[in-house]
């Protein structure tokens, strides 16, 4: 059988390319601050790439957006050894 060669999408080469971008900007976060937590870098941008989406649907939010504070890891209960 065939396969189908699938049509042409700019949309999917510019997601790709934004995914790309997102990467190697993370990437230069981490190596400039090697004490860094990675997923604090992480946090970061996908804090900034939500919010950027939401303020361009509603430019009023800009001055209005709270930050939201990142939640504690939880705490670890280990089993008794009794």
């Amino acid at each position: 059988m065939a396969s189908k060669k699938q049509a042409h999408d700019p949309g999917e080469e510019l997601f790709e390319s934004l995914l790309e971008q997102t990467v190697e900007l993370g990437n230069k976060a981490a190596e400039a601050d090697p004490e860094a937590d990675l997923w604090d870098i992480a946090d970061g941008l996908l804090y900034g790439a939500v919010s950027s989406g939401s303020t361009r649907a509603n430019p009023a939010r800009i001055a209005t957006a709270p930050i939201a504070p990142r939640s504690p890891p939880p705490k670890r209960a280990w089993p008794s050894c009794a």
